[in-house]
C-alpha cells in the first residue's frame, strides 16, 4: 500500500468520526431542547413551547437528513411519532405533543446518538 493511499483511508476514518461526533452533539442539545419544550407545554408556556418546536423541527430535518447516510439506523419509527405530532398539533393537544416529545422522540434520538456513539 502507498503511503498517501494509507494517508488518504486514514483522513476518511477521520473525517468519519469528526462527523459523528458532530453529530452526536447536534442530538445531546436537541435533547436539552425537547426537555425545554415539555417544560414550557406543562406549565401551560404555550407560545414559547411552540416557537421551540418550529426550531426542533429544523433541527429534527438536519439530523434525520444526516442520520439516513448512517448505516443500521432505522428512521421508520420517527416518522410514525411525528404523524402522531402532526395529528396531536392540529387538534392543539399541547399535553399530547409534550408526552411526544418527550417520551418518543427523545428515546429515538437517544437510540441514534448510542449508534454513533458505537461507531466511534
Amino acid at each position: 500500500m502507498h503511503l498517501h493511499t494509507k494517508y488518504m483511508e486514514d483522513q476518511k476514518m477521520n473525517n468519519n468520526i469528526d462527523y459523528n461526533e458532530d453529530l452526536i452533539e447536534k442530538i445531546e442539545i436537541l435533547k436539552q431542547q425537547i426537555d425545554i419544550i415539555w417544560e414550557n407545554f406543562i406549565t401551560n408556556e404555550i407560545s414559547d413551547g411552540m416557537k421551540l418546536m418550529s426550531q426542533l423541527f429544523g433541527d429534527l430535518d438536519k439530523i434525520v437528513t444526516k442520520i439516513v447516510s448512517t448505516k443500521n439506523v432505522d428512521i421508520t419509527e420517527f416518522f410514525k411519532c411525528m404523524e402522531k405530532l402532526e395529528n396531536a398539533m392540529k387538534i392543539s393537544d399541547y399535553m399530547l405533543i409534550a408526552d411526544l416529545v418527550k417520551y418518543e422522540i427523545k428515546p429515538i434520538v437517544s437510540i441514534w446518538q448510542n449508534k454513533l456513539n458505537s461507531k466511534n
